[in-house]
């Protein structure tokens, strides 16, 4: 790709920490699917999501200097995933989760390449609402308030979601979810719902610690 068309976003960065300029080089020659044509509009949102969060972006190259943490693991193995989810991702609500993650990489020393990866994947798989519905249920928040029928159908439908990918259950064996709209149709709740193992690490990881 040439770098002209990538001058907004080294722009952006050079404006919050320029070392973070040489990092991303790095990441953008590691980017797998970059040597298709990436458009001028992706770029330009990548820009403003970098202007958008340069108090977080600060933050993670300031640790990035510190050394905590190899910086060869971090701009080739680490950055280039962060970098292909903030290019691709739609909803501009789930890119703090997408820099928290990138940030407790460092905070947690998670040297774990594989295992940083999962919690990516499980994030990219996971929608802005399903995810305030997480933190939800794990009494994190109490911005979740659906009350239409159309949108308690999107709830359950979530929470079926939650469920599949591991994440959470339900503590009563006597409720199931069906597919229907019948009386076994059942909301998960604060009082009966199980967040797993899992379903606690990858919170950890997604969280602001700095809140």
């Amino acid at each position: 790709m040439k770098k002209e068309l990538l001058e907004p976003v080294y722009k952006a960065l050079d404006r919050i920490n320029p070392g973070l300029s040489d990092s991303l080089e790095v990441a953008f020659e590691l980017v797998p699917y970059l040597g298709k044509l990436v458009s001028h509009i992706k770029l330009n949102r990548l820009a403003r999501r970098f202007e958008e969060h340069r108090e977080q972006l600060s933050r993670i190259a300031k640790l990035h200097s510190s050394e905590i943490m190899s910086a060869e693991y971090i701009n080739e193995r680490i950055f280039p995933i962060v970098l292909e989810n903030l290019i691709e991702e739609h909803e501009d609500a789930k890119i703090q989760f997408i820099l928290n993650g990138f940030e407790n990489v460092f905070i947690e020393e998670k040297t774990m390449e594989s295992m940083v990866l999962n919690y990516f994947d499980t994030l990219k798989d996971l929608r802005y609402l399903d995810i305030k519905r997480l933190f939800y249920l794990t009494s994190l928040t109490e911005e979740y308030n659906f009350e239409g029928e159309e949108e308690k159908a999107v709830t359950l439908n979530v929470d079926v979601k939650l469920q599949n990918m591991g994440l959470l259950g339900v503590l009563s064996k006597g409720m199931k979810f069906g597919g229907g709209g019948t009386e076994d149709e059942k909301e998960i709740t604060r009082e009966n719902v199980i967040v797993y193992s899992y379903g606690k690490r990858f919170i950890n990881f997604i969280k602001d610690r700095n809140i």
